[in-house]
This record gives C-alpha cells, sequence and structure tokens, in this order.
C-alpha cells in the first residue's frame, strides 16, 4: 500500500503543470459558459419589456382610452369598448396581468409601471 501512495505522490509531481493547467482550464471554460447565460438571459428580459408604441394599438388605440390612472405597480384604465383590447398580445409585450371590474380594467406590469404610463400618456 505505501508503495502505491508513493507511485501516485510521484506521478502528480511530476505532472504537477499539467494537472494545474487543466484545472485553470476548467474554471476559465466554467466562467465563460456561465458568462454567456447570463448574458443570453438579460437579452431574453429586454424583449419582454413593453413596446409602448404598440401597447396604445393593443388597447384600442388612444380614442379608446376613456380615463388612465397609475396606482403603484398597475395601470387603471376605463375604456369605451373593451372587446378591443388584445389581452394575449399585452400578455406578449411584458403585462403581466388584468384585474377586470366592471367599468375599468387594470394593467399590472411591475417595476416598469411608471416608465410605461409616462410614455404612454405623455405626462
Amino acid at each position: 500500500m505505501l508503495i502505491f501512495v508513493s507511485n501516485m505522490n510521484d506521478y502528480f509531481l511530476q505532472n504537477l503543470w499539467w494537472i494545474v493547467l487543466v484545472i485553470l482550464l476548467g474554471i476559465s471554460l466554467l466562467g465563460v459558459s456561465l458568462y454567456f447565460l447570463l448574458r443570453q438571459r438579460k437579452k431574453k428580459e429586454k424583449n419582454k419589456e413593453v413596446k409602448v408604441s404598440e401597447l396604445a394599438a393593443l388597447l384600442g388605440g388612444n380614442e379608446n382610452i376613456l380615463s388612465h390612472e397609475l396606482k403603484g405597480s398597475r395601470i387603471v384604465l376605463s375604456l369605451k369598448d373593451y372587446s378591443l383590447l388584445e389581452e394575449a398580445n399585452l400578455r406578449a409585450l411584458g403585462v403581466t396581468g388584468f384585474i377586470r371590474k366592471t367599468d375599468q380594467i387594470t394593467l399590472v406590469v411591475k417595476e416598469k409601471a411608471k416608465e410605461v404610463y409616462e410614455k404612454l400618456f405623455k405626462e
């Protein structure tokens, strides 16, 4: 058993530079892979941002909006014709939820609500 351990120690000492090189290469490849994965994830998040120019059209146009109000992460709207509202396309643009009441609808936009509201209604 002692001879086996001695041979292993000699092997590692003789090939120490190669072992260190392989370990460093592996760590580098892991770092580069993580960088590209995180970068790709950020691109997907940017693509999900609400496009304000399309948002007004999906609400039935500016003439369909009777009143509007910003409440935290939500935009509360009163519309003339609720049938013009395109919920599926609004979700694709980044609206995360809808709260329907008899006379108004609330769009849940989360952290971008204030920015979207200001661009949409130019206030």
